[in-house]
């Protein structure tokens, strides 16, 4: 299963892990958004569980940049 933590606000990203809450995100496997859209998340995700033969990978390309979705 992968789980991603998008923040709704219009500047900024997720700091996953600065506080107490996200380091129990962190440890339960929970993967920070970065400054994902909530829509380029959601087409990520979706596109990446179609085309990705393990969870594996799935997560560790959401956490790279496609197409410019991600800042850096």
């Amino acid at each position: 299963m992968v789980i991603v933590n998008l923040t709704h606000c219009l500047q900024g990203r997720v700091s996953q892990g600065a506080y107490a809450t996200g380091q129990t995100l962190n440890k339960i496997g929970v993967l920070p958004g970065s400054d994902l859209t909530l829509e380029a998340a959601f087409t990520k995700l979706h596109f990446l569980l179609a085309t990705e033969p393990s969870t594996d990978d799935v997560r560790r390309l959401m956490a790279e940049s496609v197409c410019g979705e991600l800042s850096g």
